[in-house]
């Protein structure tokens, strides 16, 4: 019996360790793919005024990217700008459309003392998007 136990045991532990193998394998080929994705989206999210201040990954199950926009001075005046570039991937467009959406509420958020801060965005099953409102009394507004 005890031999039975045994076996069962290095049986779990060799199919976990298959597992794993399989997860590191797809989720080094997800981040590759998705770095490749949010290269490609700096230089427009630059020029209207963003950036990528941070990218996150998950290793989880399923894998999670994710990156952190970050307006620079003078960003949501640019926001239309982040429409005009026809050569986009559908990633790419669903991001900067979530951004625009987010930006939206801007005027409402400032009239509640809150500016919008960062912008999380997850590119994963689901896909998630987390607003971080900072209070205008923050410290990073003070001159």
């Amino acid at each position: 019996m005890f031999d039975k136990i045994k076996n069962k045991s290095k049986d779990l532990n060799d199919s976990i360790k298959e597992k794993v193998g399989e997860l590191g394998g797809k989720a080094t080929s997800f981040l590759g793919d998705g770095l490749s994705e949010i290269n490609g989206l700096k230089p427009v999210l630059e020029k209207s005024g963003f950036i990528i201040g941070d990218v996150f990954f998950g290793l989880s199950f399923p894998p999670k990217i994710g990156i952190i926009v970050e307006q620079k001075a003078g960003g949501v005046k640019n926001l239309d700008n982040l429409s005009d570039n026809e050569n986009l991937s559908k990633l790419q467009s669903a991001i900067i459309s979530s951004i625009q959406k987010v930006y939206k509420m801007n005027e409402m958020v400032e009239n509640h003392d809150h500016t919008i801060g960062q912008i999380e965005i997850e590119i994963g099953l689901p896909p998630g998007i987390k607003v971080h409102l900072n209070s205008k009394e923050s410290r990073a507004f003070a001159s």
